[in-house]
C-alpha cells in the first residue's frame, strides 16, 4: 500500500519566529553574490510582521513540521494600472524537507 504524505498550508503568525529566522538566514546564505541581498534583522523586524498583518505570509507544515513557506504582495498590474495582481516575493523549503 502506498503511503501518503499530508501537507497542511496556514497563515504565518508572530509565533513562527523561529521557522522565519531560519528561512531568512538560509535565503541570505543561499546568495552566492559578493554582495548582501539579504538583511535578516531587518527582514524579521520589518518585513515579517508587515507580510504577516497583511495575510501575505504562507507556511506548509508537514505533520506539524514547518517545512516551506511563500511571501507575497498585491500590487498594481504592469499591463493594467485598473487590475491588482497577487505576486511572489520569495519561497523557501527546510533543508530536512
Amino acid at each position: 500500500m502506498e503511503q501518503t504524505t499530508t501537507f497542511n498550508t496556514r497563515l504565518a503568525t508572530p509565533k513562527d519566529i523561529e521557522v522565519l529566522e531560519e528561512a531568512a538566514t538560509d535565503y541570505a546564505n543561499s546568495m552566492n553574490t559578493g554582495c548582501k541581498l539579504v538583511n535578516v534583522d531587518y527582514a524579521l523586524e520589518v518585513v515579517v510582521p508587515e507580510l504577516i498583518a497583511n495575510d501575505m505570509l504562507i507556511i506548509c507544515e508537514c505533520e506539524g513540521k514547518a517545512v516551506g513557506l511563500v511571501g507575497a504582495v498585491v500590487s498594481n498590474s504592469l499591463f493594467n494600472d485598473k487590475t491588482k495582481i497577487l505576486q511572489e516575493m520569495f519561497w523557501w523549503t527546510s533543508k530536512d524537507s
